[in-house]
């Protein structure tokens, strides 16, 4: 048996309405070309994930430091209003002209919304 899913499919507009979107972002792809001996990556907007509306939440937030070095790391929680199998962990997520790695696409199983955990990473 099925479980009913947590937002029903008809209420995702309405939530949406209602502000529960608040945030829109966009999946990117990379294209590789290689430049001499070192390979440059090229981010370009993926046809039908762009400007997608969600919601955002921080997840966790890590600091690490070296002698020479110090880099903070932020996981996010993105809540996606709608359902996208298209997504995958290759791809980066760009909100407010952020850009997180994309670690991990959940898929909702009434296939309603798609969930996503992303990584910031700062130098």
């Amino acid at each position: 048996m099925i479980s009913p899913p947590i937002i029903h499919p008809s209420l995702l507009g309405e939530l949406a309405a209602a502000g529960h979107f608040p945030d829109t972002g966009t999946v990117q792809a990379a294209a590789r070309a290689r430049v001499g001996y070192e390979v440059a990556l090229t981010w370009a907007d993926v046809a039908g994930l762009v400007d997608l509306e969600c919601a955002q939440s921080p997840m966790s937030a890590d600091e690490r430091r070296s002698e020479d070095h110090t880099y903070s790391e932020a996981t996010h929680k993105v809540l996606l209003a709608g359902y996208y199998t298209g997504i995958t962990t290759d791809m980066r997520w760009v909100s407010g002209g952020v850009n997180y790695d994309i670690l991990a696409v959940e898929y909702e199983q009434q296939d309603t919304y798609t969930r996503m955990r992303v990584r910031l990473v700062t130098n």
